[in-house]
């Protein structure tokens, strides 16, 4: 079973840990430990866009009760591959990781910054699938 190797993932860069992490997101027995995640949720501030994207890749996966709150947040950064990272993230949430504040924390970045017509579609997909609970 391939497991992602913190020190790696970190020491990383560009096209290097494209290649790295790639093939272990595409593979869906992937593991990576629970330090590594809270490691990655401590540091997202301070990553590079690359190190940003997978590792809300990696914690949207594995450790979604702790990722999924932030995202929101990456909707309004200023790397369109984050941006696009967050977006799709928050658009594969099943009905029951949807939550009212999930669905604030989006609202409120919306009304905060301009945003692509991608962004308030997948909000309208979260407010559809609130309501619908």
């Amino acid at each position: 079973m391939p497991s992602v190797e913190y020190d790696k993932f970190i020491s990383l860069q560009g096209l290097e840990l494209c290649h790295y992490v790639e093939s272990l997101l595409a593979d869906p027995e992937t593991t990576i430990s629970e330090d590594a995640l809270r490691q990655m949720l401590t540091e997202l501030p301070q990553y590079d866009e690359y190190h940003l994207v997978y590792a809300l890749e990696f914690g949207a996966r594995h450790l979604p009760s702790q990722f999924i709150p932030q995202v929101p947040a990456y909707l309004a950064h200023d790397s369109g591959a984050v941006l696009c990272a967050a977006c799709n993230i928050l658009n594969r949430l099943p009905k029951r990781d949807v939550t009212p504040e999930l669905v604030d924390s989006v609202r409120r970045v919306v009304a905060i910054h301009p945003v692509k017509n991608f962004v308030k579609d997948m909000l309208r997909r979260l407010e559809n699938l609130l309501e619908a609970t």
